[in-house]
């Protein structure tokens, strides 16, 4: 019949067996801990820079507006022009 050292012994050996068989698969899941935090701080980058890309594509709506509003003011100005100077100029 098997005693307590000869149990403990077995037990070492499983422990031993199984901590061997288990170190790649810690190893792989601590990659995949890595790769995951990477793709976290990639993703909060990634967050901060499309919020800079809605300013910017705010600003450029706006600056449009504006440049929009000034091209109609000078065709509107270049018709009085052409009118009275009897040339007329050609849109496109």
């Amino acid at each position: 019949m098997l005693d307590e050292r000869d149990l403990q012994a077995i037990a070492k050996l499983i422990d031993t067996s199984l901590d061997m068989k288990l170190a790649p698969i810690k190893e792989d899941l601590e990659q995949v801990k890595a790769d995951l935090d990477q793709v976290k701080e990639d993703s909060k980058q990634m967050k901060a820079d499309l919020d800079q890309v809605k300013v910017d594509l705010e600003q450029l709506k706006e600056d449009h507006e504006v440049t929009r509003g000034a091209l109609n003011r000078l065709l509107e100005w270049s018709d009085k022009v052409s009118d009275a100077v009897d040339f007329p100029l050609p849109r496109s």
